[in-house]
């Protein structure tokens, strides 16, 4: 694009109340569901804020439902391939994209988790100073930020763990997964054409107390 191309652009998209990096980041980030904050904050980091309610997006083929009152960002390349899904605050259900080859994270303050499979939830339990994470089924990489004790995951079906200050990987103290579940997974991977990788030992399994 020449330059007086360029500056035109930039007016018409100031006329519409958008900046060029506000419609790179409505071109990079697909709303599924909800109203959700979302900000191009650099040219490879895009900042979703949720509210009161979930909410879905996706980066390409990689779709995630954002629990209330969260904010994740998502960093990526020119093209929006995904590098890492970076969690602040709340909860974060995630598929990815098995066809993509490039190295993905999820990070929350505690843990960085290679992502190797597709399924994945993550939380940050910020009222018992840890974070958690679930390996819903495919291959994952545990590595903590404190004290780097790393771990590999490899499942077919919900595997969950517990990070915290201390850099402890612990397995995580509940009979059922957190606050994430079977059918949302059903719909997530939908969402992208795909259907879960797991081996269910007994369906319909968790259902969500919410609607999607």
């Amino acid at each position: 694009m020449e330059r007086r191309d360029f500056v035109r652009y930039c007016s018409a998209l100031m006329a519409m109340g958008l900046s060029p990096i506000t419609a790179r980041a409505n071109k990079g980030i697909r709303v599924i569901q909800g109203n959700p904050d979302v900000d191009h904050t650099s040219a490879s980091n895009v900042r979703v804020r949720s509210k009161k309610r979930h909410i879905v997006v996706a980066v390409k083929k990689n779709v995630f439902l954002v629990s209330p009152d969260s904010e994740v960002h998502f960093e990526h390349d020119e093209s929006f391939l995904l590098n890492a899904t970076r969690l602040i605050v709340g909860g974060i259900h995630s598929v990815f994209d098995p066809e993509e080859r490039q190295a993905r994270v999820v990070s929350t303050p505690y843990v960085t988790c290679a992502i190797r499979g597709t399924g994945h939830y993550a939380e940050v339990q910020s009222e018992l100073d840890r974070s958690y994470s679930c390996c819903c089924y495919g291959d994952i990489h545990l590595r903590s930020h404190h004290g780097h004790s790393e771990e590999s995951q490899s499942t077919s079906y919900h595997d969950a763990r517990v990070i915290g200050r201390d850099g402890q990987i612990l397995q995580a103290p509940y009979d059922i997964p957190l606050n994430h579940y079977d059918d949302s997974l059903v719909y997530l991977e939908a969402q992208a054409g795909r259907e879960p990788h797991w081996n269910h030992p007994n369906p319909p399994g968790f259902q969500a107390p919410f609607t999607l």
